[in-house]
């Protein structure tokens, strides 16, 4: 890419086979591959050159056109010209822009495809460029023909050059197959530099990249990454954030994690997430900025920025972090441990984030579902974690990761939700972020959804009961073997064990099949009586969705048809399984009966969820209420088995006592200088001081009692970590360990150094430790107090500085 110093370049007009027919300008290179191939690895280019040329982030394919005939192909190109190189520009006078997404040229026919495309660059010092891209189907080539440069910003005061045109054409007449690259050169020109320098990277660069993707079978050439937003909004509102949050965050960086990393993906992640929410906002004729939640917080970065950019937002995390003081008290961060359950939920809140949320990944569907009807989630998943236990299943042919995202996939649609997945591009491994913003039901349908909701939470979860003869009390129970019993009524089938209806929706349904024994049932269970409102309203959402809830669970066509209405950017051809019913009965918690007590309105809108506004909110529904037919797990607990991640213990003998450190170090300390290879080493002032021997690490721990070594071996590496925690003492390097030689000018030579973190250097720890040579070596220090890194005496102690201060 090159750039321009006005703020549009004319570009004349230019044949299509106008390119100089010259050795110097062109070069030819053998294939193994197919024309298919060939055509396959141009569209990689097309539409994906940011992994070729790493100044891109991207292309936008804003038109294509299909004409069958080079005449027509060069108007075409001459009218995107004419277009874009004028003031006014009047969109009817090119057709349809911005209305072609561009996939492959092999699905081409026309004679010639004219594709105009947009080339998106990373940094804002470089401009963008739209060029042409001409298929020719006759001649198997692509011709590349830059259209317009917009030179504005920073890129004004940079140099004019000529944009190079150049064409990959296929040639089959050899015995082996050959790509052949030809480009425009003007060797009248006086100043080549420029245009050695593009077509240098054309030959060495690209061409050879076409080279080896025209040999590989199968080869992707659709866009995977950021297909929800547009790349060059999204690198706008990206460099955005970076210049006005990102290099201060560093700066002021607090914690002793790299800040590059955590700032820069948050950075990235933030700048995601408001152009999602800027284009619901226009979905949904939205006026104000969405709110939101983080559940898992961590640095708080992304409510930081968040916050900042005008999204009320609060973030929640079991611990503390030292960055969170410097943000101000306008940034709303919490200290607090999240069970799933009716008393964490967000009904108030816009949108759940869950950003390496860990074991509440597979929840936050859950509780963005139930919290209200309009509230959505963005997840982005690291650690596979199931509703109460780790993730340990594994799909033949996938990566367990593949496998995970299926699942959290999965868990979206079972709670109504059209998942949308992204690949997001930030440096981490983990890219895959799963949006739920739209329901696949309308909001009357709240109270079967949730039935469904609850059945695969109860499937999904290790801790659950069976429903066997033990279990006879059950309400569910009991009216299943009474149908059963009675010759003039039909069976219930089984299967409505199996979709996963709730005790009363089942009750309901047997009560439709047994009319004349209505009452009879309601006095032998109590448990499934209800009022006549409360009758009406279920037996009527139950029967009139029973056929469809039937054939949606066992057909999975609700499933599937949600999967793939929706763009994922994971999977090409993705596939869906829902639970599997065969053969096997539905085990229900012994906790999900119906309360007798509570009544329902005939209102279908009332039982849906409201507003945060509504004085009567899903949420408190939830909260020990019957949520449609059926009672959700306790309030405090939606899971048994659920357990949050335990605090990780320091273990780097760093809480140790001081005492048994101390007593540990000087009976090392001793036993070096009384071992029998001690040496004595003269120093420059005439002095001997002695250095003492090395003595094996078993040796050693051979010096101390059962329980104190005990204690040590609780900690990572015991013995040999609190040695090297006293590096300034010991030097431990192949199972033996010795005194640090403070006689050579560097006594950690060898030893590898770790990157300086906060730009700490040696000067702001000069003189903040003792010089324990100085005051237990028989001999003293053997460097002066000048030349010694450690304190001689409390009167040269200096305070350590904070990591904040060294900022």
């Amino acid at each position: 890419m090159s750039t321009m110093a006005d703020d549009k370049v004319t570009l004349t007009h230019v044949q299509v086979e106008d390119f100089q027919q010259c050795s110097i300008c062109e070069q030819i290179m053998t294939t193994k591959g197919t024309e298919h191939l060939f055509l396959k690895s141009i569209s990689v280019w097309i539409n994906k050159p940011h992994v070729v040329n790493r100044r891109l982030c991207g292309s936008k394919i804003v038109d294509a056109l299909r004409v069958y005939s080079k005449e027509e192909a060069e108007e075409a190109v001459d009218k995107y010209k004419s277009f874009y190189n004028t003031d006014t520009r009047n969109e009817a006078d090119v057709g349809t822009v911005n209305s072609f997404h561009f996939t492959d040229l092999v699905n081409e026919a026309a004679t010639f495809t004219v594709i105009i495309r947009e080339l998106i660059p990373k940094s804002e010092f470089f401009p963008k460029l739209l060029e042409a891209v001409v298929y020719d189907k006759q001649k198997v080539s692509v011709s590349f023909i830059p259209i317009d440069q917009d030179c504005t910003g920073k890129t004004e005061d940079l140099k004019p050059t000529k944009e190079l045109m150049y064409k990959f054409e296929l040639l089959t007449n050899c015995k082996v197959n050959q790509i052949k690259l030809a480009w425009t050169c003007d060797h009248n020109d006086s100043d080549q530099s420029r245009t050695e320098i593009s077509s240098q990277w054309l030959k060495s660069v690209l061409h050879e990249k076409l080279i080896n993707w025209s040999q590989v079978e199968n080869i992707s050439t659709s866009v995977t990454s950021l297909q929800l937003v547009a790349v060059d909004k999204y690198k706008d509102t990206y460099l955005r954030l970076k210049n006005t949050y990102g290099r201060d965050l560093v700066k002021n960086w607090t914690e002793s994690t790299d800040p590059k990393k955590f700032v820069y993906e948050d950075v990235a992640i933030a700048a995601y997430l408001l152009l999602i929410w800027e284009e619901d906002r226009k979905e949904k004729n939205l006026s104000r900025k969405q709110s939101f939640v983080d559940l898992g917080c961590g640095n708080g970065l992304l409510v930081y920025i968040l916050t900042k950019e005008g999204h009320k937002g609060l973030g929640i995390d079991m611990k503390k972090r030292k960055i969170w003081g410097t943000f101000g008290p306008d940034i709303d961060l919490k200290v607090e441990a999240i069970t799933p359950s009716a008393d964490h939920l967000y009904p108030e809140f816009d949108w759940i984030i869950g950003n390496h949320s860990d074991e509440l990944t597979p929840w936050i569907p859950v509780m963005a579902a139930r919290s209200s009807y309009k509230t959505s989630f963005f997840l982005l998943p690291c650690c596979p974690h199931d509703f109460d236990s780790k993730f340990s299943r594994h799909e033949k042919g996938k990566s367990k990761y593949e496998t995970y995202m299926n699942y959290v996939k999965k868990i979206t649609v079972e709670c109504g939700f059209k998942p949308e997945s992204d690949t997001l591009r930030i440096p981490s491994t983990k890219r895959i972020c799963i949006i739920g913003r739209r329901r696949s039901y309308e909001k009357v349908d709240e109270l079967m959804v949730e039935e469904r909701r609850q059945a695969f939470i109860d499937k999904g979860t290790v801790y659950k009961q069976s429903i066997s003869n033990k279990d006879i009390s059950k309400p569910c129970v009991q009216a299943l073997k009474q149908t059963t019993d009675v010759d003039s009524h039909p069976p219930l089938p089984t299967d409505f064990i199996e979709v996963g209806l709730q005790t009363s929706t089942i009750a309901s349904v047997v009560q439709n099949m047994m009319t004349p024994r209505h009452n009879k049932l309601a006095e032998n269970s109590n448990d499934v009586c209800m009022h006549e409102e409360e009758d009406s309203l279920v037996s009527s959402s139950a029967t009139s969705s029973l056929d469809s809830n039937y054939s949606l669970t066992c057909g999975e066509k609700r499933t599937i048809e949600s999967l793939e209405s929706t763009d994922s950017g994971f999977y090409e051809q993705e596939t869906t399984h829902s639970v599997d019913n065969s053969g096997t009965k539905r085990r229900k918690n012994s906790t999900g009966t119906v309360s007798s007590g509570e009544s329902q309105s005939s209102d279908p809108e009332n039982t849906s969820p409201v507003d945060a506004n509504s004085k009567f909110t899903f949420s408190q529904n939830l909260n020990g209420r019957n949520v449609g037919s059926s009672q959700v797990v306790k309030a405090t607990q939606w899971a048994t088995g659920f357990q949050l991640r335990a605090e990780q213990t320091v273990r780097n003998c760093q809480k140790v006592p001081e005492q048994i450190k101390f007593k540990i170090v000087e009976t090392v300390f001793n036993h070096i200088l009384a071992a029998p290879d001690s040496r004595t080493v003269l120093l420059s002032n005439g002095k001997t001081w002695t250095m003492g021997g090395s003595v094996a690490l078993n040796k050693v721990a051979a010096l101390f009692d059962k329980p104190t070594m005990q204690e040590l071996k609780s900690e990572c590496g015991g013995l040999q970590t609190l040695l090297r925690n006293h590096s300034h003492v010991f030097q431990v390097t192949g199972g033996f360990v010795q005194l640090r030689d403070f006689t050579v000018s560097d006594p950690w030579i060898g030893r590898k150094v770790k990157k300086v973190k906060n730009n700490r250097d040696l000067q702001d720890t000069r003189k903040t430790t003792l010089c324990w040579f100085d005051t237990h070596h028989p001999c003293g220090c053997p460097r002066t107090k000048e030349n010694c890194q450690f304190a001689h005496g409390q009167d040269e102690l200096r305070n350590k500085l904070s990591r904040v201060k060294l900022q």
